[in-house]
């Protein structure tokens, strides 16, 4: 459980984080890298001819699986195998070989000697780096590069400071207060970098080819936010017109072509037969798919049981369209034998469709009543294959 927790929220926060600065917001666009469908994970041709052997003592970690590390101050030197995982107030990494990804977060990151076949996601307040790697992720108020550091593809940095340093083979995606680059800066491919001022660069730096984007980002949240807003709206409006539809399909074929629906067993007590329906409808929600299952072991149901599961999904999907009927069906005062009475008891199941919607909205509350109401739809739709309808 533990070794679960500390990868679980060290992959959340580090990839995630770093995703999030690769948005507009922080002025990160990752189209501009090249090649991202590589396997990061895989040792790249490069980076052999400069992983050298470390000699193993007492002082050395060698390990064969994933590694994970949690402490006020984390440690790690020696050959790691596979993935590194690490988090505390300060982070370690030194004469350390590691043949997967690293994913580490911490208040002060060092890494010292570091040799990564993978791919580096690190989260801190400070990233120092001095080593190798393949493509590397840094999210930090500042981040130094040593003139040693050597990175063997893409590089994405978000931060406040920025000192680069080092052999960078490809792109360098930046996105920062202040960009400094010293004189042993090497980037052999594209360096982009998004700020509010140009960057400080060496004459003796070597640079491919440089792009600066000055950007405000006071302004970019402003209008990320009015775009996310806008982007909600649309999402609402959606999920009602589609809902609405939905309901308005099903109420036309249950009127058009479906008569036993109206001659279901009904009591005058409307929570009862909620309730039965409800009772119903819960059993079916885990019965239908154990025995879909059981089917598709036999090997001679398995047809009957992947048409079982399939038909199970459709219930579900219009569970919710299916309650709104029954609901207009017991609001709606006109009887069937008037003109209007299709028109209206459709209309009705819309708008009930609707006024549903709009409840799943409200926290917790709507999540209830959503659920109530699929599992009074699928009893529904049970009674409607299997119950007797009432003899006029």
């Amino acid at each position: 459980m533990k070794k679960f927790l500390i990868s679980f929220i060290l992959i959340i926060m580090c990839i995630s984080t770093f995703s999030f600065a690769t948005t507009e917001e922080v002025l990160i666009k990752t189209n501009d890298l090249e090649n991202e469908n590589e396997d990061i994970a895989t040792l790249p041709d490069e980076i052999k001819g400069y992983i050298s052997d470390i000699e193993n003592d007492d002082g050395y970690r060698n390990e064969k699986d994933d590694v994970y590390i949690a402490d006020q101050t984390a440690n790690l030197k020696g050959v790691v195998d596979s993935n590194v995982y690490m988090m505390g107030q300060t982070a370690n990494l030194k004469d350390l070989k590691v043949y997967g990804n690293v994913y580490v977060m911490a208040e002060e990151i060092n890494f010292d000697n570091v040799e990564i076949a993978g791919s580096i996601y690190a989260m801190a307040k400070d990233i120092n780096f001095s080593g190798t790697a393949s493509d590397i992720y840094f999210l930090a108020g500042t981040i130094n590069f040593s003139n040693d550091s050597q990175i063997l593809r893409n590089s994405k940095i978000a931060g406040g400071d920025v000192l680069l340093n080092g052999n960078f083979e490809r792109n360098v995606l930046i996105s920062c207060d202040e960009l400094k680059v010293d004189d042993k800066a090497n980037v052999k491919g594209k360096l982009t970098y998004y700020s509010d001022n140009e960057a400080s660069i060496s004459s003796n730096a070597q640079i491919a080819e440089k792009e600066f984007i000055q950007s405000n980002l006071d302004e970019v949240k402003e209008e990320t936010g009015k775009a996310i807003n806008n982007d909600v709206i649309v999402s609402i409006i959606k999920k009602f017109i589609s809902m609405m539809v939905k309901t308005l399909v099903v109420a036309l074929i249950i009127v058009f072509c479906i008569n036993k629906f109206g001659k279901l067993n009904r009591t005058e007590s409307l929570a009862s037969d909620f309730a039965k329906n409800a009772g119903i409808g819960c059993l079916n929600l885990f019965f239908v798919p154990v025995l879909s299952i059981l089917f598709m072991i036999t090997g001679i149901g398995a047809g009957l049981g992947i048409t079982l599961l399939i038909i199970y999904f459709i219930a579900l999907y219009l569970s919710i369209s299916i309650a709104s009927i029954e609901i207009a069906k017991r609001i709606i005062k006109t009887s069937e034998t008037e003109k209007n009475y299709k028109s209206k008891f459709v209309g009705l199941a819309v708008l009930v469709s609707a006024i549903i919607q709009a409840i799943g909205y409200i926290p917790v509350i709507g999540g209830v009543v959503k659920i109530i109401l699929v599992l009074i739809g699928l009893g529904i739709l049970f009674n409607l294959v299997f119950q007797k309808q009432n003899k006029e």
